[in-house]
């Protein structure tokens, strides 16, 4: 008994409040080790209670079946409680009050499963209970996100880091949601303020990488990227991070094997197989790289990154019909895409075999191309030059011409400067230009 006795206060020491231990004062984990001597002291003083006893052996018995009993009767009537997240918390809520880690949990766990209106109400009441709780100000601003209502969000994110300027997860969500506004240079500061409280946060060092590499700084963006693979060691998207970087940098070769890995870690990722595409077209290898665009494109039929390097193995092998197929394509998929406009009217007004030429139709998307960049871009004026010349409208070929080549004397570019003049000779005698 008093062995029994001493280990039972000996092991409340610790959990009573003399030393705090989180935010909770109480908690059930807390009797585990303490009940220990309390069932000690059960079972021996039990044994030396009934020693004398005549028929010790059968009422020991019954006693120990109907322990077993009851126990299994009271852990089936516990055991629904445990059946997800959300049953637990529902339960911690009926015992408790005032329970706003609670509540915080269950919202988080019913914006997961997209019930967005009700987790909004539990992060309200997590907040009505614990004023200043930033997780769930943050989660309040992601059912916002949710919801498409970016400038709320946005406030709920701002008033997060108001509170608590160091909270890495609303630094990384702002950044995420001024992504999306193109504000580029806001979010950078936001996913470095991240990581500047957490860099274990694998989130903001992976879209940190990803967007480095899209602003054209693969240099910056490959310690991030590396950094996330570390954390993550079998996320497909953090080796597709590191091959991306690679290849930015124009090292295809150490590229492939990172974008292997991600293949392996996740077979059906379409940016892993479109990435080992890019690093094979970098090392030459167009019929490889075909056969995984091809799979690629099987998967996510209207990915135009995929028809768009599809595109490029067409054209390095000059399968024409197939390439205008792909140009297409990419035009349906993405009309306000001006590059694949471009190329598509190119073909067809420059194109040495008639089959293939078709003047309206390359006009109309040369002018669409032109509008959508504001009619300075030199290589796609040109375009629209020889679309009007194959189209047998000279005079506005000619006009165009001439803008080119204006445009390109101002930009001080010699070499193109020649090449568009001698275009415009050709539509000022009444000819079409061919491309070689």
């Amino acid at each position: 008994m008093p062995v029994g006795w001493f280990w039972f206060l000996s092991a409340l020491v610790p959990v009573i409040g003399l030393v705090k231990i989180g935010a909770q004062a109480i908690a059930d984990r807390y009797t585990y080790m303490p009940l220990v001597g309390l069932f000690v002291a059960l079972a021996w003083g039990m044994s030396e209670l009934v020693n004398r006893w005549r028929y010790r052996r059968v009422a020991l018995s019954v006693l120990a079946a109907a322990s077993v009993l009851a126990c299994g009767i009271v852990t089936s009537l516990q055991l629904p409680c445990w059946r997800d997240t959300e049953a637990l918390c529902r339960h911690a809520l009926r015992v408790t009050s005032g329970n706003y880690l609670a509540h915080y949990v269950l919202g988080s766990t019913l914006l997961q499963k997209g019930r967005v209106d009700e987790a909004k109400t539990e992060f309200a009441l997590a907040l009505r209970m614990g004023p200043g709780f930033s997780p769930a100000l943050s989660g309040l601003g992601r059912a916002l996100l949710r919801e498409g209502k970016d400038t709320e969000a946005a406030a709920w994110f701002n008033q997060t880091l108001e509170l608590f300027p160091q909270h890495p997860v609303a630094h990384y969500l702002l950044a995420g949601l001024l992504v999306r506004q193109n504000k580029l240079d806001e979010a950078t500061r936001h996913f470095e303020e991240a990581l500047r409280s957490n860099p274990a946060l694998f989130e903001a060092q992976y879209e940190l990488a990803r967007l480095l590499v899209a602003r054209g700084n693969p240099d910056a963006g490959l310690p991030h990227a590396l950094a996330a693979l570390r954390l993550a060691p079998d996320s497909p998207e953090a080796y597709v991070g590191v091959g991306s970087a690679l290849l930015a940098q124009g090292k295809p070769r150490d590229a492939l094997p990172h974008f292997q890995a991600a293949l392996k870690s996740g077979p059906e990722f379409a940016a892993a197989r479109l990435g080992y595409s890019k690093a094979l077209l970098g090392l030459g290898k167009l019929e490889e790289a075909e056969v995984h665009l091809r799979n690629a494109l099987r998967a996510q039929p209207d990915n135009t990154e995929g028809h768009r390097l599809l595109a490029e193995v067409y054209a390095a092998e000059k399968r024409t019909r197939e390439l205008r197929d792909e140009y297409t394509q990419m035009v349906r998929l993405a009309p306000n895409w001006p590059e694949p406009l471009n190329n598509l009217a190119w073909l067809l007004a420059t194109h040495p075999n008639a089959e293939f030429r078709d003047g309206a139709e390359a006009v109309s998307l040369a002018e669409r191309a032109c509008q959508l960049t504001g009619g300075t871009n030199l290589a796609m004026l040109a375009t629209l030059a020889a679309a009007y010349a194959e189209a047998n409208r000279f005079p506005d070929a000619v006009s165009t011409q001439q803008k080119v080549c204006a445009l390109a004397a101002a930009q001080g570019q010699s070499g193109p400067a020649e090449t568009f003049k001698s275009r415009l000779e050709l539509y000022q005698s009444g000819t079409a230009y061919r491309s070689p």
